[in-house]
């Protein structure tokens, strides 16, 4: 049998025992938020354990995501001379490009991209670029990137129609003309 010390100093911690629960209990519950609500802790409070973690054989180095260099793509306009054209009413210079507003058929003094038609001739057109006169040959390309300077460049493929020897593009002149007089003679038909 026990002697009656030892039960004293077990009944003595047994008090003691449950002074400290009755205490962590009243510290927990006027550490509870106001309406009864608990708090919860979420996983994101407790990461910096498991990134941590010394005694985890499979851990290794934090890798960080190199910084993007956010690059807007540029904007590439063109405008092209698909071809010239002359009759009663003067010269016309016709332009297709990159944009709608570029599909245009002109006369001297008009304006396509801001580029102003200032002279229509047999295989080219000239052009007035703010101060820069520029000769666009049929076929030929004028191209800017971001609103910047434009550049003349050859197109990748002719225009349809053209031709590679000189004596296909008189051939094909002489045919652009028999169409243009058909069609002039079919306008006014329809006028009338």
């Amino acid at each position: 049998m026990k002697s009656p010390a030892f039960h004293d100093r077990a009944i003595h911690r047994l008090h003691r025992t449950a002074r400290g629960l009755v205490c962590g209990l009243g510290l927990a519950l006027l550490a509870q938020p106001a309406g009864g609500e608990r708090a919860r802790l979420e996983y994101a409070a407790f990461r910096v354990i498991t990134e941590r973690n010394i005694f985890n054989a499979a851990r290794s180095g934090r890798v960080s995501a190199p910084a993007r260099e956010n690059r807007r793509p540029s904007r590439v306009d063109t405008v092209s001379l698909v071809g010239v054209m002359f009759y009663e009413k003067g010269p016309f210079a016709f332009f297709d490009g990159s944009s709608s507003e570029y599909r245009k058929a002109l006369q001297p003094g008009g304006t396509v991209a801001d580029l102003k038609l200032v002279e229509v001739r047999p295989n080219s057109a000239r052009l007035e670029a703010g101060t820069n006169l520029v000769e666009l040959r049929v076929g030929a390309q004028l191209r800017r990137e971001d609103q910047g300077a434009w550049q003349l460049a050859e197109r990748a493929e002719p225009p349809a129609g053209t031709s590679s020897n000189a004596s296909g593009a008189a051939g094909s002149a002489g045919t652009d003309d028999e169409v243009l007089k058909r069609l002039l003679q079919k306008r006014e038909q329809e006028t009338r």
